[in-house]
């Protein structure tokens, strides 16, 4: 099963996240439903999702129950996958 990705993104100079998951129809509608309007946009460009920055903890708790996993990366660059089981899997860089 693929993962959910979180990453940084500015949208108009707001602090954001992109969100990637595979296609949901209970995780968009959750999404939609669970975060106010404005401050969450389908990006059709980045094929994902913008979310506020206030709202990641939302994100992070769907992504998990919809798709059992998620990576996490920071401003840094650093990947950490998170698991529905609780776990904190450390990527490191590449090269």
């Amino acid at each position: 099963m693929k993962l959910a990705t979180v990453r940084p993104m500015k949208l108009n100079g707001r602090p954001g996240l992109l969100v990637r998951t595979p296609f949901d129809e209970v995780f968009n509608g959750q999404l939609r439903a669970m975060i106010p309007r404005g401050q969450v946009w389908f990006n059709a460009h980045a094929k994902g999702w913008w979310v506020a920055e206030a709202h990641r903890s939302v994100v992070l708790h769907l992504a998990l129950e919809a798709f059992g996993g998620v990576e996490v990366t920071d401003e840094n660059g650093e990947t950490v996958a998170h698991t529905a089981a609780g776990e904190r899997l450390h990527q490191e860089k590449l090269l």
